[in-house]
């Protein structure tokens, strides 16, 4: 499956997160899912057109070499992440969601058909690498009854049942091949938010 490229160049990276989501639909399966825990998300954020645009104007207007500051809201997130599972037209995918966390921590949420149609949950820690952005997963959820964004329901999936698809493996390297982009300066993620200080590669 060759993904398009993204109508939102400022946020591929968190768009092909997307992807990630995309490729493991049909790598899981309810065997995977191992003890039982909770996690509590939150209103479903709303994708957001207007944040994305000029997101991508900013991006664009970037000149190489010169640091510029980005702030990604989770609703830009989200569209990014939606954008990039339509363009590579992932059917088995639907309404994907982004969240950041305080702890710095990102949430990528999806309804997964080859779950029945379950929500499915993947949970990174977002670190700087030297002059690169390194999502690390920690693990996963999947959402076996009640409410959609609802703390109750969820029972976890460990990291290495995740990481050791090569579905996970081929869009890993979609994301660090987006990454190479930009030099990351600065990262932080609070609640609802990701701010990076990003420069341009010539």
């Amino acid at each position: 499956m060759k993904a398009r490229k993204s109508a939102l160049p400022g946020c591929a990276l968190v768009a092909l997160l997307g992807l990630v989501l995309g490729g493991l639909a049909f790598a899981f399966s309810a065997a995977l899912v191992l003890g039982a825990g909770n996690l509590p998300l939150g209103t479903a954020p709303t994708p957001d057109a207007a944040g994305a645009l000029a997101l991508v104007t900013q991006v664009q207007t970037a000149r190489a070499g010169v640091p510029f500051t980005v702030t990604v809201s989770e609703g830009t997130a989200t569209l990014a992440a939606r954008t990039a599972l339509a363009a590579a037209r992932v059917s088995e995918v639907n309404g994907a969601d982004i969240r950041f966390s305080e702890s710095g921590r990102l949430v990528a949420t999806a309804e997964v058909g080859a779950l029945g149609g379950r929500r499915l949950a993947l949970v990174y820690d977002l670190a700087v690498d030297g002059t690169t952005l390194r999502p690390t997963l920690v693990g996963g959820a999947l959402k076996l009854f009640g409410p959609a964004d609802g703390a109750l329901g969820w029972v976890l999936v460990p990291a290495g049942a995740i990481t050791s698809q090569p579905l996970y493996a081929q869009a890993q390297r979609m994301i660090d091949a987006a990454a190479a982009t930009f030099n990351l300066r600065s990262l932080h993620a609070g609640k609802g938010v990701l701010r990076l200080v990003l420069i341009k590669r010539t």
